[in-house]
């Protein structure tokens, strides 16, 4: 399995306004719409099921 940038368990943290800490991410996941994930997905399982998984 490869690992995707920013995403690793050594990814420095960042402390938010309020005292939060995260990992300082390169992603920003919750300017995405849920549907428009629900349907990447659902593309990549058609995908995978007509040529199958890589």
């Amino acid at each position: 399995m490869s690992m995707i940038l920013g995403v690793q368990p050594d990814v420095p943290t960042e402390t938010n306004e309020r005292g939060g800490k995260q990992s300082a991410t390169p992603y920003a996941f919750h300017f995405l719409p849920p549907n428009a994930i629900f349907a990447a997905a659902e593309v990549a399982k058609y995908g995978a099921e007509k040529y199958g998984e890589t």
